[in-house]
């Protein structure tokens, strides 16, 4: 028990050691939630291309999501701050959540397109014949049936975002990983850190698909 003491002393209370782990667990935080969000925004637009009557416009929206989900991750954002951003002061947080952010997006477009297609047509139809609004068809039967469908996959989506974020050291951002392999270099003591990171990235996958369960059970519970 001493010993354990003493490591975890050492790896987080000496030298402000904490503050190192706490600053890479919000840039983690920030990188993971801001990519999810954008990219479910952007996720949408690329639907929206590829479900278009025009061709040249659903062809582009193709492409482009075929790029972004067949690319590595680290040559994206290589691509991103060494060549797009190489002759601008751009901040390198902003280019990663770029990267981050059209990586899921990509992604997220595979989710709407599956998705829509288990949305029942017939209960559309007949909600529809029953005289109910446009509106009021989505909000009972359209969105209901299609965000229950989406809940399994944005689980699985959002870890792997999170999962993502752990290559923007390359790029010398101080994410949870980073910060571990910094105060290991410190300390010469590993074991710890890293049974912390791995803790607390399932301690933020449990509580994200619990939330998403919540918000299941509310929207069941609104067209009940």
């Amino acid at each position: 028990m001493n010993n354990i003491l003493d490591t975890f002393k050492n790896s987080f209370l000496a030298e402000n050691n904490y503050q190192i782990f706490l600053n890479g667990l919000l840039n983690t935080l920030i990188l993971t939630f801001a990519s999810l969000i954008l990219g479910i925004l952007l996720g949408l637009l690329f639907r929206k291309m590829i479900s278009s009557e025009n061709k040249i416009i659903r062809r582009l929206g193709s492409v482009i999501c075929t790029i972004f989900v067949e690319i590595p991750t680290v040559v994206l954002l290589m691509i991103i701050v060494y060549i797009i951003f190489s002759s601008i002061s751009f901040p390198v947080l902003l280019s990663a959540i770029i990267a981050l952010t059209l990586k899921a997006a990509a992604y997220h477009e595979g989710i709407f397109e599956a998705v829509h297609k288990t949305v029942n047509q017939g209960e559309i139809e007949a909600a529809r014949s029953l005289g109910m609004t446009k509106w009021q068809t989505y909000k009972k039967v359209t969105f209901p049936q299609s965000f229950e469908a989406a809940v399994p996959l944005l689980k699985s989506q959002f870890v792997s975002t999170m999962q993502e974020t752990s290559v923007v050291g390359y790029l010398m951002i101080l994410d949870m990983t980073m910060a571990v392999s910094t105060i290991t270099d410190r300390v010469l003591e590993s074991f710890l850190g890293y049974v912390c990171i791995t803790v607390i990235y399932m301690l933020i996958s449990f509580f994200v698909k619990q939330l998403l369960n919540i918000l299941l059970k509310k929207v069941k519970e609104n067209i009940i």
